[in-house]
């Protein structure tokens, strides 16, 4: 067999044929050193590595919490995908493909439909059988499971936050803009929840020092970071909610009175005593 159709592998030895080695037009023959199953196990063993060392597996930065690539390639990475949907549209074509878009319209006829009916066929599923629309859990109430009313709470809190300095998040998650995973943010809730024999009430979250008074410039600052601290946020009914913005903390837990009363710097005997 001619050397053109294939070549070994620098990694297993064997010989391999043109269409199990890894394309490479920088090689003469087009040829990577490494065959397919070589480079993938290979690209699979580094993302493992870098990820047992805290790094983003596309380089040696350390990666965000709760996520596999650091802050750079995180939001470079969207930017690309931003990018080429943005070109499609100034092109006029699908944003999910080269295909001429409907009028009116950011998808051609087939994504058009194709995602319209996938969408309303899932969501009509989930509505009949009373599940979440996000996560297809029991849903509590509503269109959503206690899990994601939260976690759509607070997205639309932190964009409001940042619209109310003129900023925006861009279509990012809420995630790149603190210090802690979706995951740690249900355990604080759970944790407050618990506390209060909240476990199956719906909530709002309080920011204990109001976001009003606080004096961040940009996201990810000192203030910013403060503000949005899992300490500086708790889980309340509606109706607690009010009271503590009337100063009205008799209806308390005493465990949730006293952290509000700490991280305002208050003492909590004279706030039990007012009226």
């Amino acid at each position: 067999m001619s050397e053109l159709d294939g070549r070994v592998c620098t990694i297993c030895g064997i010989w391999k044929s043109r269409q199990e080695m890894t394309k490479c037009s920088s090689y003469a023959d087009d040829m990577y050193s490494w065959c397919k199953r070589c480079n993938s196990e290979k690209r699979k063993k580094n993302k493992k590595d870098q990820r047992a060392k805290g790094l983003c597996i596309n380089c040696n930065r350390p990666h965000l919490k709760g996520n596999d690539f650091c802050a750079y390639h995180l939001i470079g990475d969207h930017a690309r995908r931003k990018n080429a949907r943005d070109d499609r549209r100034d092109r006029g074509s699908c944003i999910s493909c080269d295909q001429p878009h409907a009028e009116g319209k950011v998808y051609c006829q087939y994504h058009l439909i194709e995602n319209r009916t996938a969408v309303e066929n899932l969501n009509n599923s989930r509505k009949e059988e009373s599940l979440c629309q996000k996560c297809g859990q029991p849903a509590c109430g509503g269109i959503l499971c206690l899990r994601c009313s939260v976690l759509n709470n607070f997205s639309n809190i932190v964009r409001s936050t940042l619209l109310g300095r003129g900023k925006s998040k861009n279509s990012k998650s809420w995630v790149i803009f603190v210090d802690y995973t979706k995951k740690d943010l249900i355990d604080h809730v759970d944790y407050w929840k618990e506390i209060q024999g909240l476990n199956g009430d719906p909530v709002e979250i309080h920011h204990i020092n109001y976001r009003s008074e606080s004096l961040w410039k940009e996201p990810g600052d000192s203030e910013w970071r403060g503000l949005w601290s899992l300490s500086n946020l708790l889980p309340l009914t509606k109706s607690s909610h009010n009271a503590v913005h009337r100063e009205d903390y008799t209806s308390l837990h005493p465990e949730v009175r006293r952290h509000i009363l700490k991280m305002r710097g208050r003492d909590d005997v004279s706030m039990s005593e007012m009226p």
